[in-house]
């Protein structure tokens, strides 16, 4: 049996409604996933403190955080 690497994500959404969507829609694609939900400045600064990701998907309406300084 082969064992498949959690992906790590760092999800920057508006709400948890919409990071859930796209954590259901990953998880249906068969990929196993750890996402870290964050909506504030503080949030994203601890999470990337904390914790080293595999990518960062980050929408581009949430308004203090946009994408080129999410980056």
């Amino acid at each position: 049996m082969i064992k498949r690497r959690v992906l790590k994500i760092l999800s920057v959404e508006n709400s948890a409604a919409d990071a859930d969507q796209i954590n259901d829609t990953l998880v249906k694609s068969g990929l196993q996933l750890n996402v870290n939900w964050v909506n504030t400045v503080q949030e994203l600064r601890k999470a990337l403190r904390t914790s080293v990701w595999d990518i960062v998907l980050s929408n581009t309406d949430v308004p203090q955080l946009k994408p080129d300084e999410v980056l």
